[in-house]
C-alpha cells in the first residue's frame, strides 16, 4: 500500500483532550491523529512542524547549535505522540519558521519553509513509495496547523503529487476538524473532509537567473561585503558540484512538453542530483547563525530560490524514470521511446497520440535506414519524391527539407521529431535516434525558451 497520513502541527503542549468524530467512529484524544490513524489505517505517518517549537526547550542547551534546535523540535513531537498516543510518527519534518517568541527570535526569508518542506516531502516519498502498487492515497490533516504552515505544506504536496500522478493513481483528501477555540465547553468535534480529489498529472517549472540558494539581504546585521562573500561561496559550491542550470531546464521542459528523445538524452542521474541537493541544503544550514542575547536569535543568512525547487523536481522525475527502467543515453532506441509513451504519457492523449504518429512515420522508413546516422530530413527526402503544385524539381524540394532550418512550431508539433533536429540509423535491426549535433544549440534554446520566467 501507499497510504500516507500527513499532518501539520503547531505546538501540542497545551492541547486538551476532546472527543473527535470521524467516519462514524469516535475517540477522545488531544489530537485528531489517533482517530484518523484508526479509521484510515495509513502505512506511514508524517508530521510537519516548525523549528520555532524549540522555543519551549531552548534553556536545555548552554550554547545551542541549529541542529540542537531542530532535534528539540522533532523530539517534542515524538515524545508527545509516544506519551499521549502510544506510538510515534514514522517521520517528523521540521521546517524553517520565523517570528519572535518568549525565548527565541527566528529571522529569514519566509518562503524557506516551503522549499525546505518541499525537499523533505520529496525525499520521504522516494524513501517510502512502493512502485509495485499503482495507487497513492494521501490524507492531509490541517486541524492543528498554524499560520502559514498549512497552506505552504498543501502547495508543496499538490506540486509533488502532480508529478507522482504521471505513474500512479493519486487520491488526495484534506481534513479539518470543527473549531475548538472560542466555543467554551465542547463535547464532540467532527473531523470534516474539506477536499477529496483525484490528482491530475502535471509538472510546472520556471526559469530564473538566480542560483538555487542566494544570500538573504533582509537581515540587519549582514552587510554588503558579507553578502558578496556569501555569493562567491555559493558560486564555488555550484562549480564544485557541476551544477548545470541549463541542463535542468532542458530536461524538465522536455518532460513537460512530451519530447521523448530529449527526455532520454538529458535524463540526469538522480543520485547525482540528490548529492547536489544535499550539498546545497548543507550550505544553507551552515549559514544559520545563533546569537545568545536577551533572546536566542536564529538568523538564516541564505535563502532558497525557485532553482532549488527545479533541482528537487528534476531529482524526483529522474528517480521515477529510473524506477520505470529508463536510462539516459545519446543514442535512443525506438523501443525506449515506445516505453516512455506507454509508461509516462499514457494519461496525456494529445502527447501520446503525437508520439504514436511520429513513431509510426519513422517505422515507415525503416528499410531506408543504414548503419550510419543520417538526418531524418535526408531519409525522408530520399524516399519521398515530392512535386509541388508549381512543379518544383525533387532536388529543389530536397534541398529545402534538409536545409537545417528548424521552426519552433514544427519542433513542438512533432514532439521533438522535427526532421532536421534528429538523426536516425538501424543498428542490428534496431532503430536508434539521436540529436543532430548541428541543431543541438537551436533545440536546446527552444526547450529553455518554452519555460516561463519566474
Amino acid at each position: 500500500m501507499n497510504k500516507f497520513l500527513i499532518a501539520v502541527w503547531g505546538n501540542p503542549e497545551k492541547w486538551n483532550e476532546v472527543e473527535y468524530v470521524y467516519e462514524n467512529e469516535s475517540k477522545k484524544a488531544k489530537s485528531t491523529l489517533p482517530l484518523i490513524k484508526d479509521v484510515d489505517n495509513p502505512d506511514k505517518i508524517i508530521i510537519v512542524c516548525s523549528d520555532t517549537l524549540s522555543d519551549n526547550y531552548i534553556h536545555a542547551f548552554k550554547n545551542p547549535s541549529y541542529k540542537d534546535l531542530k532535534s528539540a523540535s522533532e523530539n517534542s513531537i515524538r515524545n508527545f505522540c509516544k506519551v499521549n498516543f502510544g506510538f510515534e510518527p514514522d517521520k517528523v519534518i521540521v521546517g524553517y519558521g520565523f517570528g519572535e517568541f518568549d525565548n527565541t527570535k527566528f529571522s529569514g526569508n519566509a518562503s524557506d519553509f516551503y522549499y525546505g518542506i518541499f525537499k523533505e516531502l520529496v525525499f520521504a516519498f522516494i524513501e517510502y513509495l512502493n512502485f509495485e502498487n499503482e495507487t497513492i492515497e494521501v490524507i492531509f490533516d490541517i486541524t492543528h496547523g498554524l499560520n502559514f504552515t498549512p497552506v505552504l505544506t498543501y502547495k508543496a504536496l499538490v506540486e509533488i503529487l502532480g508529478i507522482l500522478a504521471y505513474v500512479f493513481e493519486v487520491k488526495f483528501k484534506t481534513l479539518n476538524s470543527d473549531p475548538l477555540v472560542g466555543r467554551g465547553k465542547v463535547q464532540k468535534l467532527n473531523i470534516n473532509t474539506i477536499e477529496e480529489a483525484k490528482i491530475v498529472p502535471g509538472l510546472v517549472a520556471y526559469k530564473t537567473s538566480k542560483r538555487p540558494i542566494e544570500p538573504f539581504s533582509g537581515l540587519n546585521d549582514v552587510d554588503e561585503n558579507e553578502l558578496k562573500n556569501l555569493g562567491a561561496e555559493i558560486d564555488n559550491l555550484l562549480k564544485q558540484n557541476n551544477y548545470e542550470r541549463s541542463k535542468i531546464y532542458i530536461f524538465l521542459s522536455s518532460f513537460i512538453f512530451g519530447m521523448p528523445v530529449y527526455v532520454l538524452t538529458y535524463l540526469p542521474d538522480h543520485n547525482n542530483l540528490k548529492a547536489q541537493i544535499d550539498c546545497l541544503h548543507g550550505k544553507f544550514e551552515e549559514h544559520i547563525s545563533i546569537k545568545c542575547n536577551q533572546k536566542i536569535e536564529v538568523c538564516r543568512k541564505l535563502k532558497f530560490h525557485i532553482g532549488f525547487e527545479n533541482l528537487v523536481k528534476a531529482h524526483l522525475v529522474s528517480f521515477i524514470l529510473s524506477k520505470k527502467g529508463f536510462e539516459g543515453s545519446t543514442e535512443i532506441p525506438l523501443r525506449a521511446i515506445k516505453d516512455l509513451r506507454d509508461k509516462i504519457y499514457e494519461k496525456f492523449p494529445i502527447e501520446s497520440n503525437r508520439i504514436d504518429k511520429e513513431i509510426s512515420d519513422i517505422e515507415k522508413y525503416q528499410y531506408e535506414l543504414s548503419e550510419n546516422f543520417k538526418t531524418y530530413a535526408q531519409i525522408r527526402a530520399k524516399k519521398t519524391h515530392e512535386l509541388s503544385e508549381n512543379s518544383k524539381t525533387y532536388e529543389e524540394i530536397r534541398d529545402k527539407k534538409i536545409s537545417g532550418d528548424i521552426e519552433k512550431r514544427n519542433f513542438f508539433a512533432h514532439a521533438g521529431f522535427e526532421y532536421n533536429s534528429i538523426e536516425i540509423r538501424k543498428n542490428n535491426d534496431k532503430i536508434e535516434i539521436k540529436i543532430n549535433e548541428n541543431s543541438r544549440e537551436t533545440v536546446e534554446g527552444l526547450l529553455k525558451d518554452a519555460l516561463k520566467n519566474a
